[in-house]
């Protein structure tokens, strides 16, 4: 794209399942690196068992607390020094799970192919001194939705499709 557009903060400022499926097709920019995003969950603040801020966990409500459009990083387990990426909408986050780059798939894989860590917690994507923003993109392809990935422990938040995969047209 010749004139990037980024995203601004109205664009996080919408309900997280439309945030979850709208990101999907935009390009994620840290550095000198860009990758279009592929695939997203969506997490309720409330009455959602698998949300961190559901559960109360500290750095979930730091993010919480700056509003649509803040990181949230927080730890990957099992994977040592691994980060996850969540970004805050209205009324929850989307965990950024999946880029276009070969070994991109999961969210400790993405983060360290575009050298995100534990820095960026709490910045804002769309303030312009932010490091890592997203731009306008095309989402080129079908949107499929289906259950998260790795939620353990059973809860009605189980099975909801609130997994979104973009699936290339062949």
């Amino acid at each position: 794209m010749d004139n990037p557009v980024r995203l601004t903060k109205a664009f996080f400022d919408r309900p997280t399942e439309v945030v979850a499926r709208a990101l999907l097709g935009q390009v994620l920019v840290h550095g000198d690196k860009r990758a279009v995003i592929v695939e997203t969950e969506a997490y309720m603040k409330r009455d959602d068992e698998a949300s961190h801020a559901y559960m109360g966990r500290k750095l979930a409500l730091e993010a919480f607390a700056k509003g649509p459009g803040t990181i949230y990083t927080h730890p990957m387990r099992p994977f040592k020094n691994a980060v996850g990426i969540d970004l805050v909408a209205a009324d929850g986050s989307v965990l950024l799970r999946g880029l276009d780059l070969p070994d991109a798939n999961g969210p400790a894989k993405l983060n360290r192919a575009m050298g995100i860590g534990k820095a960026l917690h709490t910045l804002n994507v769309t303030d312009p001194d932010c490091p890592l923003w997203l731009e306008e993109g095309v989402a080129n392809g079908e949107v499929v939705a289906g259950p998260r990935f790795g939620i353990k422990k059973e809860t009605k938040a189980t099975d909801l499709p609130l997994r979104f995969m973009l699936k290339p047209v062949v």
